[in-house]
């Protein structure tokens, strides 16, 4: 597995614009996973981190996978065969455009679908913007968060597959506590790593075991990392901790499992 890349220069609070570019930018793959046939738990719609790529990647459609490039920002379709990917650069093109050009790739119409997303002009025909250092800020982000949920799906059992869900945009892992329930009823604990949303400005990892009792004692966590509770409900290390640790990684990796151990101690 790649090691993990140091961030922090820009500062996380300063992804947030970029982040929501490329946020309406993902929606280009779920889009045409969408018009290639819908799976009954969505799961057709992942995306997944490739480092070689330079971005994500959707789930195989046939013969071809359309990838989003995040600097310089395009969207991309990778074919099985290794060939020359066809590409189209987003800077100075507007989503619908490239929804064109994707739609006249695959063969058929995509549309978007119809749920909240991140406020940015995009959303109102501007086009995308020339993309800097910030992408490829969000980019190690988002290897690095790949990194740490797989090394911590290698270490516990009963840990679905990492993936990115286009909506929300981040990384995530469901751990099922308890693997042979129902899966509305089963204990849980959900992990990822967020570039940043409504709740925080800026990436962080994320736990959230479900369903923690009233009245429950989670154990501390380490690094700056807290629990909170709410509309939002989990153990939260934000990036403007973790780019304080003198090993970035390690302080990731130290957040996740003891907020997983907590999680299970607590739904025990």
């Amino acid at each position: 597995m790649a090691q993990w890349q140091q961030v922090g220069t820009p500062p996380p609070r300063d992804l947030a614009s970029t982040r929501a570019q490329l946020h309406w930018a993902c929606q280009l793959l779920s889009a045409a996973a969408d018009a290639h046939g819908k799976s009954a738990d969505d799961s057709h719609s992942n995306v997944f981190v490739d480092s070689a790529v330079g971005g994500v990647v959707g789930r195989r459609l046939g013969g071809t996978k359309v990838a989003l490039r995040f600097n310089p920002l395009a969207v991309a379709l990778v074919e099985a065969d290794g060939g020359t990917p066809k590409s189209f650069t987003l800077a100075g093109k507007s989503l619908e455009q490239a929804r064109v050009w994707l739609s006249e790739q695959v063969g058929q119409p995509i549309s978007f679908r119809d749920y909240e997303m991140p406020q940015h002009p995009v959303k109102q025909g501007a086009h995308f913007e020339t993309e800097d250092d910030h992408a490829d800020e969000l980019r190690r982000w988002f290897e690095n968060g790949t990194r740490a949920l797989e090394s911590v799906r290698a270490a516990y059992d009963g840990v679905t597959d990492v993936a990115i869900w286009p909506h929300h945009f981040d990384i995530g892992a469901i751990l099922f506590v308890e693997p042979d329930a129902p899966a509305e009823k089963a204990k849980q604990i959900g992990l990822g790593m967020s570039p940043g949303d409504n709740h925080y400005s800026e990436p962080y990892f994320y736990v959230t075991p479900w369903p923690v009792p009233a009245g429950a004692r989670l154990a501390d966590l380490p690094h700056g990392g807290v629990w909170r509770s709410g509309d939002f409900s989990g153990g939260i290390l934000t990036a403007s901790a973790i780019v304080k640790a003198n090993d970035q990684g390690s302080a990731a990796d130290e957040f996740l499992r003891a907020a997983i151990d907590a999680g299970l101690e607590a739904l025990r």
